[in-house]
């Protein structure tokens, strides 16, 4: 269906750290037009329709518009207009302004944006800053896993021990929020002081001559860059949980404290605000096991009875002052299902010896398909239905010894991952792929893994800084639980008995095939964030 997009128009609004749009039109938007803007601005969720009756306390705005409030200043900062609009004036912050009669925008390049006729001496980082400090804190955490995991099998989830760990992040000061920041990427997150600059079509608007006067005080820029962190991942937490069913993704979270820390209020508060939680108070100074045993009943409540004991027995004592557990489960409906084709077991190299027999699922589709020639290795993106994709890497051959990963491991960086899944690397063919059913249930405690990675204050008594969340000075990160799990198989297929074998290369059938039977890596990708939700390893079924 064709629409008319000649009489729409956005004007956007920022709140700088936050990211709350709202659609406010005339009449009823496009689908197509709502959508793409839901896209680009990652906030499927946070969306809402409105009347044309509603106004804002930036003015009276006409047209489509999607609005964002701006704080402190409470001032306009990037104008979106779509289509041939004509001539309108607007308000900001009740003195009169306007934009060119020319201004016009495709709506297939919602990028090449026009920002309105004045610009702030700050701005915001963008969503695509929050989710490159993810994917590089991601790869970084994989390296250090991948060097000192006792188990040949990884999987985790980065998306969620980053949100997990910005709750505490959130109470921290210091030299304690610095080492958080840089292991994390939490510092190339927030805002960052620019140059003002006036357009030829300035109208005038005091409040923002004002702003243009002087520099903005770097205490409330610091301020400002903490609150844009917590702010997009509660943001990034909305777009991912709306799954519409597309997809089951359950993440728990708490942070569980000595009864005698006494939060703080307003920790509190904004932990229930950016991470819909709130820090629980247990006695564990007197009752360490009974304390453990309310944590893991709590986990099991939470997960629906998935996970029943995240802690082991002797995981807290009399000593334990904080600990913070994090659990996460995802089951995705294939797009295009796998063929229920193959019968029996299939034969997966472990390494040039060692075998053991899978359950191979089979799918012939168009599929979006790379290699990466200095490395040997295949890389293939099978869709979820919804916005998630799992992306395999796999290397042509395997070592006489080893698993064939480790050159890949040593070899993976941010500019490589974001070359490899780009198109520049993957193209659309007729694919036929074998991946084995798998299903993943990893645990870790991840203080020596955080410690090698550079968060060493946060687990040392005398040197934690919390003062953010309590007054107390001994107050410090005893335990950090992660459990993640993946289901990965057919839609209603069971393994049946017997023994099989599939020949690698191409076939009759004129495309590549993507044969999964030896060790390969694999992520899961929500493809409008770009955030990676979990990170795998799989070597031995």
């Amino acid at each position: 269906m064709k629409h008319d997009y000649s009489s729409f128009n956005c004007s956007l609004y920022l709140r700088i750290g936050h990211i709350t749009p709202r659609i406010q039109c005339k009449k009823k938007m496009p689908n197509p037009l709502f959508k793409m803007i839901k896209s680009y601005y990652f906030m499927s969720k946070s969306f809402k329709l409105v009347t044309a009756e509603h106004h804002t306390e930036h003015g009276a705005l006409c047209g489509c518009t999607g609005h964002m409030s701006l704080t402190p200043s409470r001032l306009c900062f990037l104008l979106f207009h779509e289509g041939r609009a004509e001539r309108e004036s607007l308000s900001c912050a009740g003195y009169p302004w306007s934009y060119p009669a020319d201004v016009t925008q495709n709506i297939e390049s919602p990028f090449r944006a026009v920002f309105s006729s004045f610009s702030l001496s700050f701005q915001i980082e963008t969503m695509e800053d929050f989710y490159v400090a993810n994917t590089i804190f991601a790869l970084n955490f994989f390296k250090h896993l991948a060097n000192t995991s006792a188990t040949p099998n990884l999987f985790f989830s980065p998306w969620s021990i980053s949100s997990t760990m910005a709750m505490v992040y959130l109470g921290a000061r210091g030299n304690t929020a610095d080492q958080m920041a840089r292991v994390f990427q939490f510092n190339k997150v927030g805002v960052r002081e620019v140059s003002p600059v006036t357009p030829e079509n300035f109208v005038g608007c005091k409040l923002m001559q004002q702003i243009q006067k002087g520099p903005y005080p770097e205490a409330i820029l610091q301020a400002q860059a903490r609150d844009a962190i917590h702010s997009s991942f509660h943001s990034l937490s909305s777009a991912i949980n709306a799954s519409t069913g597309d997809y089951l993704l359950e993440s728990i979270n708490k942070l569980f404290g000595e009864k005698s820390a006494r939060f703080k209020e307003e920790y509190i508060q904004l932990s229930n605000k950016y991470y819909s939680t709130e820090p629980q108070a247990l006695d564990f100074l007197e009752y360490a096991e009974e304390a453990r045993e309310e944590i893991n009943s709590w986990v099991k409540t939470q997960t629906k009875g998935k996970i029943p004991d995240l802690l082991p027995e002797g995981s807290v004592d009399r000593d334990t002052k904080m600990v913070l557990v994090n659990a996460v489960y995802f089951k995705g409906k294939w797009k295009t299902p796998f063929e229920k084709k193959l019968n029996g077991l299939y034969p997966f190299r472990v390494n040039a010896t060692q075998r053991t027999p899978v359950q191979m699922m089979y799918l012939r589709e168009d599929l979006n398909i790379g290699y990466i020639g200095d490395l040997k290795t295949q890389i293939l993106e099978l869709p979820y239905a919804g916005d998630v994709s799992m992306f395999l890497l796999l290397p042509d051959e395997i070592g006489s010894t080893s698993t064939g990963l480790e050159l890949l491991e040593r070899e993976i960086t941010y500019d490589k991952f974001i070359k490899w899944t780009s198109k520049d690397t993957m193209a659309e063919d007729d694919v036929e792929v074998y991946l084995p059913q798998f299903k993943l249930e990893e645990r870790y405690e991840l203080q020596s893994i955080l410690r090698s990675m550079g968060v060493e204050d946060a687990f040392s008594k005398g040197q934690a800084n919390f003062s953010g969340m309590s007054e107390r000075k001994d107050l410090f990160l005893s335990k950090v639980f992660h459990q993640a799990t993946v289901d990965v198989n057919e839609e209603g297929t069971e393994a049946a008995a017997g023994t099989g074998a599939i020949t690698s290369g191409r076939t009759g059938h004129g495309g590549p095939q993507f044969v999964a039977d030896h060790p390969f890596l694999f992520f899961i990708l929500h493809k409008v964030t770009k955030n990676i939700l979990f990170f795998g390893r799989f070597v031995s079924p």
